[in-house]
C-alpha cells in the first residue's frame, strides 16, 4: 500500500509539472503568415520577420489566458543585431484558438494574432 501510494504522488508531481506549461499556451507553435512563435531555449523565440527577431521568458502563469513579460527585440543594424528591451504581452483566446502578441521596443509597436501550428510560408528579405 505505501509503495503504491508513493508512486501515485510522484505520477502526479509529474503530470502537474508538464500541466502548468501546456495550461498557458497548448500549443508548441504559433504562426502568422511568415511570423512563427515557438520554443527556444529557456523561452520563445517570435521569427519571421524581416531582418528581426523577438525573444522572451517561458510563461509559467497567466490570469485570464493573459501574460505579461520583458523581452528583448533584436533588429539588424547593418553590421549586427542590436538589442532593444520590449515588454510582450500575451491574450490566449479558447474560443477562437487564438493568441494575440502584443509587443513594444523603443517606438515600435506591433500585434500578431497567432493560430496554432507551425508558418507554412517562408517569407525572404535581405538585411543590409
Amino acid at each position: 500500500m505505501k509503495k503504491r501510494l508513493t508512486f501515485w504522488w510522484l505520477g502526479l508531481l509529474t503530470l502537474s509539472s508538464c500541466h502548468s506549461r501546456t495550461e498557458i499556451l497548448p500549443s508548441e507553435a504559433w504562426s502568422e503568415g511568415c511570423v512563427e512563435l515557438a520554443p527556444y531555449q529557456e523561452g520563445y523565440r517570435l521569427s519571421g520577420m524581416c531582418c528581426a527577431y523577438l525573444l522572451f521568458p517561458m510563461v509559467t502563469q497567466a490570469q485570464n489566458g493573459t501574460f505579461k513579460v520583458n523581452g528583448s527585440y533584436y533588429s539588424f543594424s547593418g553590421v549586427a543585431y542590436e538589442s532593444v528591451p520590449a515588454e510582450v504581452s500575451g491574450v490566449y483566446s479558447s474560443k477562437d484558438g487564438i493568441l494575440t502578441l502584443t509587443y513594444s521596443a523603443g517606438t515600435q509597436s506591433k500585434i500578431h494574432k497567432l493560430k496554432q501550428g507551425h508558418a507554412q510560408m517562408s517569407c525572404y528579405c535581405g538585411c543590409f
